[in-house]
């Protein structure tokens, strides 16, 4: 950890308190941001094999900050047909540094090459390296909930998201408060 160095490792992990157990036993180091991806329990148990469970990820996160970790949260890709609501309190109640929202979206590549039911109320993108998305409307309905819930907590951001969509939910896209921004 060196004074004024600008640069910070962030670690992306759905791990849980075994996985982050060689990150409890040290001393908390300021360049080193842990990043843990929830989502909703039913959605987590459908489509992260492998995976802890969503309710483990955020107790990790308690444990690294009450030790003086940096930590993000986010809840990404949510998925249509899954009530965010628990995890939604979870994340507030955690209160991470930042929070970055998502939707699921594909790149086209993956869309040809994978055909999965998962993104089959995906809208094709029009352009070449557009992403494929919820219709505008459900990426609303998904996305208010949170930001309603949490705007007051912490900065949030949405991850890979067009700039209406960050104006409409009252959020300054210029910010770069997604995860990966500093």
């Amino acid at each position: 950890e060196a004074r004024n160095r600008p640069h910070s490792l962030l670690l992306v992990t759905k791990g849980g308190t075994k996985e982050c157990a060689p990150l409890l036993k040290r001393k908390p180091c300021r360049n080193i941001i842990i990043s843990f991806s929830v989502n909703a329990p039913d959605a987590a148990r459908d489509h992260e094999k492998g995976a802890a469970p969503a309710e483990e990820r955020i107790e990790a996160a308690r444990k690294l900050m009450a030790k003086g970790w940096r930590v993000r949260l986010r809840i990404d890709p949510m998925i249509m047909g899954y009530d965010y609501s628990g995890i939604i309190k979870a994340v507030r109640d955690a209160a991470p540094e930042r929070v970055t929202l998502g939707c699921l979206r594909a790149e086209p590549n993956l869309l040809r090459r994978l055909k999965n039911e998962i993104f089959s109320e995906l809208e094709i993108p029009k352009g070449k390296s557009a992403l494929a998305r919820y219709p505008r409307q459900e990426r609303m309905r998904l996305y208010s909930q949170a930001v309603k819930a949490l705007k007051k907590v912490c900065p949030i951001g949405l991850c890979e998201e067009t700039q209406d969509v960050w104006e409409e939910l009252g959020l300054d896209w210029r910010s770069k408060s997604c995860n990966c921004g500093e």
